[in-house]
């Protein structure tokens, strides 16, 4: 039997997620913490090179614990 359905198939309803605008390599992004580790979430830039790099895809991990975070900061509802 399929099941569809627009919810993700993992349970993450337990999960504390904190969105949180960071500058990393000179870049502004929104990232998201769960548990501890940060994922690029957005890009902003009006610079169409910067969405091709690699490294400010969606899904990211951001390993470098001295980002400089900025003071606005988001709690998932």
């Amino acid at each position: 039997m399929m099941f569809y359905s627009i919810l993700p198939i993992d349970d993450k309803q337990n999960q504390q997620i904190e969105y949180q605008e960071v500058i990393y390599k000179n870049q502004l992004l929104l990232t998201r913490t769960i548990n501890g580790t940060q994922t690029i979430e957005r890009l902003y830039s009006t610079n169409p090179e910067d969405f091709l790099n690699p490294d400010f895809q969606p899904g990211t991990i951001l390993e470098n614990p001295l980002i400089n975070s900025q003071k606005r900061c988001y709690n998932k509802y």
